[in-house]
């Protein structure tokens, strides 16, 4: 399993290619796979991008819950499904994403990614910044909902 730490900042071509920071490329290295999936966020304008292996967890939790042949649901699946991609990363770490991926994001020239254990969250700074200004006092919101833990 790999596992993501870490904010790192990169560019973007013209033709909406990003190149995967190399200490997290190392990890798709280690665990020998060179195919991810990246998803529309639900709920932020970010993309979240999996290992196959976390993927398949991810979806496997979806089913459980959901059943394809009630029709909400199925429609549920069916939006949920429309928001990804399958995407290969390139020997010198070069993916290119779907227009309509960097579109939903607002990823333009360049983007951060940040490592949160089994994904990694890929951000236009702005918007980033948007999200973190919502937390009003991370002090108080990680005592709040951490302190217990540690």
């Amino acid at each position: 399993m790999s596992t993501f730490y870490g904010e790192y900042n990169t560019k973007i071509d013209g033709k909406g290619r990003i190149i995967l920071p190399s200490s997290l490329k190392k990890e798709f290295d280690t665990a020998n796979e060179n195919v991810v999936i990246i998803q529309k966020d639900s709920f932020e304008k970010c993309l979240n991008l999996f290992s196959i292996e976390e993927w398949e967890k991810k979806v496997e939790k979806i089913y459980d819950k959901l059943d394809p042949d009630d029709r909400n649901q199925a429609k549920l699946i069916e939006q949920f499904f429309r928001n990804i991609a399958k995407l290969t990363i390139a020997e010198n770490g070069r993916m290119l994403f779907p227009e309509k991926m960097l579109e939903y994001a607002n990823l333009k020239t360049s983007a951060t990614f940040i490592g949160q254990r089994n994904r990694i969250r890929i951000w236009n700074a702005e918007e980033l910044e948007k999200s973190l200004a919502e937390i009003e006092d991370f002090g108080q919101s990680y005592q709040s909902n951490l302190s217990k833990l540690t």
